[in-house]
C-alpha cells in the first residue's frame, strides 16, 4: 500500500501516513486533486453484520425524509487500536454499531458476539487487560476530517521508534562516533594551536633586482617595501608595524599592508594591543589604532611610552635645560608632570615610571602625583631596569645592588649583587624594548620564584627570587648560563668546559651532562627543549637529552669553520664547509642548494632561501613558498620592539 499524497510505502493496513502524517481516508475523500475511489475495508465484517447495517441505513434514511433533517449517516470506522496510542480528542467511544437513530428505534437483537454490550463486570479487567479487541469509534460527517495532530503522529512514531532499544542494538557505534567526533575536535585544536596559533612568524625577504623587500606572515606574502624593511611587534605578536627605506610607515592588517603615514621615524607599540605611538620627520606625535590616524601634538616630542592595553599614552617635551611629560587618555587633557621622563607605563595605566635629574626614579599616578622611589639608578647596557608584564613590579639597580618596587607602595631590596635578567615560566627572549632606556618588559606575572643571573664578572650566579623577592643563591661560579627548562624548574650552565643542570632551589645539587672526555667548546641551548647540542674539541656534535643520556650525531665536521646557524626546539641547523645541515640527535640530513637560514626564535619557525626560491623548513624538510624571485640576497628577522 502506498500513501496516496507522498507515496510512500506503508503497511497494509495502516490508517495514518508514518511519513507526511496525514488520515489516508479523510485525504481520499476530502482532497481535491485526489478522486475519490472505493474503500476497501480495513477489517471484514461478517455477512449477517453487513445485513444488519443495510437495514440500520434504510430506516435512518426514512428518518431523515420525514423530519427533513440534514443529518448525515452515521459511518463506522472498525480498527484495530495500535498498542499505546491514545484516543483523539475528534472521536468519541460509543457502544458497538449504535447510533443515536438505533437508540431512538431499538433494534433487533444480533447474535454477533464481538458487537454485543460488554459486561460492565468485566469492564475493569478488560480495560487493565488493554485488550486487542477491535474498538469501535463514530464521527460525524458534518465537520470536515482533520488531520492528526503532532501529538498523534509522534506518539505514533514512537511506538514503532524505541529508543532505548535502538541505543541499546547501536551502543557501540555511538559511543565510537562519539570519540571519533572528540579526536577529530582536539586534533583540529592541537593543528590550530600548533601551525595557527598566537604566535606568528614574519620575515622579509629581499630581491636585488627589483629593489623591494616582500613580506611573509605565517608563510603567506602580505605585500612589498621599497628597500630594507625595519619590522616592529607587540609583546604577543598580535601587531605588526613597517618602516621601509623611504620612511613609510606600514601596518599589517588582515593579510595585507596598510599605508600609514609618511617620514615616520619612531614607533612605539602597546604591549597587548594594536595600538601604536608614531613621531614623524617634525617630531610631532601621532597614534595609530588599527583603522585610524590621529595627531596627538603639534609641537616637538620625545621619550613616548604607551599603556600595555593601549588606553593611555605620555610623551616628554624640552625646552632647553627644562623638559616635562604629559600623560593621559586624549589630547588637550593630560596631566602635566615636570622635570621628569616617563619610559614605562603599566599595563592599565595605573602607574607611570620615568626618570627626572640625576637618574632619580619615580612612580607617577594617572592624576601626576609622583612618588620617590630611588635615587642614581643605573641604566647602561649592563644594567637593564626591568618589569613584570603588567608593570606592577619594576626591578632596577643602585650602587649594584637590586631593588624592587611593587605595586606603587614597596620598596625592597632583592640581593647584594647586580642581577642583570630574569627566567620565568615562558619567558624567553619575549620581551619588549620601550623607547630609548634600556627598559624591558618580561612575559611573567611576577618575580616571584623567577630565576635571577648575575652577568657582571667572570665568576657570575645564578639565583632564586623567593616568594618574598629575596635572592636566594643556587649556583656560583658559572662561566656561561644558558637559562631554565619552560617550567623554570631546572637550570642550565657551563662550568671549564662542562655542561651542568641543576634544581631552581637554593643549595641545589649539580648534574653533570657531558663526558668528561668531551671538551665543549660551543654550546647551544633552547629553552624550548631541554636539549642542549655541543660542539667538542674533537670536532663531534653532541646532543644531551632530557633524560640526560648524550647522542652524537653522524657527521664529521671542522670545528674551526662549523657555525651553528639556530637551534631549534628538538634540532640544530649549521654550516660547515658551505653546506647547511639538519641535525636531530644522531640523524643528520643536508638540506641541497641552500643558500642561507633565517630563524624565528619565538614562533619557532625556520626558513631556507636558494637564489631564486624560499622554503619553510620542518624536521629537515623544505615546503616551497609559491612566490618566485629573480635574485634573493638573503631572508632576515629584524624585529624592534
Amino acid at each position: 500500500m502506498r500513501c496516496p499524497k507522498c507515496k510512500a510505502e506503508l503497511e497494509e493496513d495502516a490508517v495514518f501516513c508514518t511519513n507526511c502524517g496525514i488520515e489516508i481516508e479523510s485525504y481520499i475523500k476530502w482532497s481535491p486533486d485526489y478522486q475519490e475511489k472505493p474503500k476497501k475495508n480495513l477489517v471484514s465484517l461478517p455477512a449477517e453484520q453487513e445485513n444488519f447495517e443495510k437495514q440500520e441505513k434504510a430506516k435512518d434514511f426514512q428518518k431523515f425524509k420525514k423530519s427533513e433533517e440534514i443529518e448525515s449517516t452515521e459511518q463506522l470506522e472498525i480498527f484495530e487500536q495500535p498498542k499505546g496510542l491514545e484516543q483523539s480528542k475528534n472521536f468519541e467511544q460509543s457502544e458497538p454499531i449504535k447510533s443515536k437513530n438505533i437508540e431512538k428505534s431499538e433494534p433487533e437483537k444480533s447474535n454477533i458476539a464481538d458487537m454485543e454490550e460488554p459486561n460492565p463486570k468485566e469492564s475493569d479487567n478488560i480495560q487493565k487487560a488493554k485488550l486487542k479487541e477491535p474498538r469501535v469509534f463514530k464521527k460525524s460527517k458534518s465537520e470536515k476530517p482533520k488531520s492528526p495532530s503532532f501529538a498523534e503522529t509522534f506518539y505514533q512514531q514512537k511506538e514503532r521508534f524505541n529508543i532505548k532499544d535502538f541505543f541499546k542494538k547501536h551502543f557501540k557505534v555511538i559511543i565510537g562516533t562519539v570519540f571519533i567526533l572528540a579526536a577529530v575536535i582536539f586534533t583540529a585544536r592541537f593543528i590550530y594551536n600548533v601551525f595557527f596559533g598566537p604566535i606568528d612568524s614574519i620575515i622579509a625577504v629581499c630581491d636585488e633586482d627589483n629593489n623591494e623587500h616582500t613580506i611573509y606572515l605565517n608563510s603567506k606574502k602580505v605585500g612589498t617595501v621599497s628597500g630594507t624593511a625595519q619590522i616592529y611587534n607587540n609583546m604577543d605578536r598580535s601587531a605588526f608595524y613597517i618602516i621601509d627605506r623611504e620612511a613609510t610607515a606600514w601596518y599589517i592588517k588582515g593579510e595585507k599592508l596598510v599605508d600609514i603615514m609618511e617620514d615616520c621615524k619612531q614607533i612605539v607599540i602597546a604591549n597587548h594591543d594594536k595600538t601604536a605611538l608614531l613621531i614623524d620627520s617634525n617630531d610631532c606625535l601621532f597614534r595609530y589604532n588599527g583603522s585610524k590616524l590621529e595627531k596627538i601634538t603639534e609641537e616637538e616630542v620625545y621619550n613616548i611610552a604607551v599603556s600595555g592595553n593601549g588606553d593611555y599614552y605620555s610623551y616628554t617635551v624640552s625646552n632647553g635645560n627644562e623638559y616635562n611629560s604629559y600623560i593621559g587618555k586624549e589630547p588637550d587633557k593630560e596631566e602635566k608632570v615636570e622635570n621628569i621622563k616617563i619610559f614605562a607605563i603599566s599595563e592599565k595605566g595605573e602607574y607611570f615610571y620615568g626618570l627626572g635629574r640625576k637618574n632619580h626614579l619615580q612612580c607617577i599616578n594617572r592624576k601626576g602625583n609622583a612618588v620617590d622611589v630611588a635615587n642614581d639608578v643605573s641604566v647602561n647596557s649592563a644594567t637593564s631596569i626591568m618589569l613584570n608584564e603588567n608593570g606592577t613590579e619594576i626591578m632596577f639597580v643602585v650602587d649594584d645592588t637590586t631593588y624592587i618596587f611593587i605595586k606603587g607602595k614597596t620598596k625592597k631590596k632583592v640581593a647584594d649583587y647586580v642581577i642583570s635578567s630574569v627566567y620565568g615560566k615562558e619567558t624567553g627572549n619575549d620581551f619588549s624594548y620601550m623607547t630609548d632606556l634600556n627598559c624591558i618588559f618580561y612575559p611573567m606575572d611576577t618575580f616571584k620564584k623567577s630565576v635571577g643571573y648575575e652577568s657582571n664578572g667572570r665568576n657570575k650566579t645564578v639565583c632564586l627570587i623567593s616568594g618574598s623577592y629575596t635572592a636566594k643563591e643556587i649556583v656560583k661560579n658559572v662561566s656561561e648560563f644558558y637559562g631554565t627548562d619552560k617550567k623554570a624548574s631546572k637550570i642550565y650552565y657551563k662550568k671549564v668546559g662542562t655542561i651542568y643542570s641543576a634544581e631552581a632551589e637554593e643549595d641545589a645539587k649539580e648534574k653533570r651532562l657531558t663526558k668528561e672526555t668531551d671538551k665543549v667548546i660551543r654550546e647551544y641551548f633552547s629553552k624550548n627543549s631541554a636539549d642542549i647540542y655541543f660542539v667538542t674539541q674533537d670536532s663531534k656534535i653532541g646532543c644531551v637529552k632530557e633524560n640526560g643520556e648524550t647522542e652524537y650525531a653522524d657527521i664529521e665536521i671542522d670545528k674551526d669553520t662549523c657555525q651553528v646557524i639556530c637551534k631549534t626546539k628538538d634540532s640544530l641547523y649549521i654550516q660547515s664547509n658551505n653546506k647547511f645541515f639538519y641535525v636531530n640527535g644522531k640523524k643528520t640530513k643536508e638540506l641541497k642548494n641552500v643558500k642561507g637560514i633565517c630563524y624565528d626564535e619565538l614562533s619557532d619557525k625556520i626558513y631556507a632561501y636558494t637564489r631564486e626560491q624560499v622554503y619553510e623548513v620542518k624536521n629537515g624538510n623544505m615546503k616551497k613558498l609559491k612566490e618566485d624571485f629573480n635574485k634573493i640576497i638573503y631572508v632576515y628577522l629584524t624585529i624592534y620592539r
